[in-house]
């Protein structure tokens, strides 16, 4: 009789990997979100929400992380893709980090955007995030 259970978890392995991968994906589309309606409507509790939704992103995110690699490191034989994988999550759990701290900050700055630039900034923000995926996503 074939032992399944290592093909099993590879599976659950990669439903994890997508799942991370779907939260970085998340969080890049809610500091968009986030920063186009900033620049529309200025501070008020779409950004506290907002603030809150990157943070249980995040932390859903380094849930998955941490149990890829615990799985990764007691189960797989094959250190090289072991290394390749955790490496690669690592780097975008970066990124969640950089939309988190984006968010913090205009949270915290609340700059003030004179409407003669707001159609720039717009546009400036749509670019970064654009960049920022096809850099690290």
């Amino acid at each position: 009789m074939v032992n399944i259970l290592p093909f099993q978890k590879t599976q659950g392995l990669i439903n994890e990997i997508d799942e991370f991968l779907d939260k970085v994906s998340e969080a890049s589309m809610v500091v968009e979100q986030t920063y186009l309606h900033y620049i529309d409507k200025g501070a008020d509790h779409y950004l506290d929400e907002k603030m809150q939704q990157i943070f249980d992103i995040e932390a859903r995110a380094d849930g998955i992380r941490r149990n890829v690699a615990t799985v990764m490191y007691t189960l797989m034989l094959m250190p090289d893709t072991r290394e390749d994988v955790l490496t690669l999550l690592d780097f975008l759990d970066n990124v969640l980090d950089d939309c988190t701290h984006l968010i913090a900050s205009i949270s915290i700055s609340r700059p003030e955007l004179p409407d003669e630039f707001k159609p720039a900034f717009k546009e400036l923000t749509i670019e970064v995030v654009i960049a920022r995926l096809v850099m690290h996503g």
